[in-house]
């Protein structure tokens, strides 16, 4: 007997194998994608927070100064409307007390492919503390 005739046909062995393997790299091409996707908000969210805090300490800016601030720097990055929380107040401390600013976002208003029922409530962040400089 032939090798042809002892081979038994396998006509659709490969669509079966792709149809098994497709899902499971669909869904971890997808979780590249959005694990990418948080890391890179959360630099935008540590760099919004320092530029604010930055401008805060040198400038004395109120609380809602800075957040006008980290709110035009998260808009310029292409970000929705943050949540940003300064302490103290830096017009009513001395030179050289830490101020914290920090910016948070719900990951559910920034994610790519996960539905909002699917991110839930988590939360990416992003924080700076400075010391208020000296005015002169």
């Amino acid at each position: 007997m032939s090798t042809a005739q002892k081979s038994r046909p396998r006509r659709g062995a490969s669509a079966v194998e792709f149809a098994v393997v497709l899902p499971i790299f669909i869904t971890f091409l997808f979780g590249i994608i959005e694990f990418g996707r948080a890391i890179m908000v959360q630099q935008v969210l540590i760099n919004a927070s320092r530029e604010g805090n930055r401008t805060g300490v040198v400038e004395n800016l109120s609380p809602a100064e800075i957040n006008t601030v980290v709110q035009n720097y998260c808009t310029a990055a292409g970000l929705p409307p943050v949540n940003v929380a300064v302490s103290p107040n830096p017009q009513s401390v001395d030179s050289g007390t830490p101020i914290r600013c920090v910016v948070t976002i719900p990951y559910g208003d920034v994610s790519w492919v996960a539905p909002q029922w699917l991110a839930g409530d988590f939360q990416l962040v992003g924080s700076s503390t400075m010391r208020k400089e000296a005015i002169f």
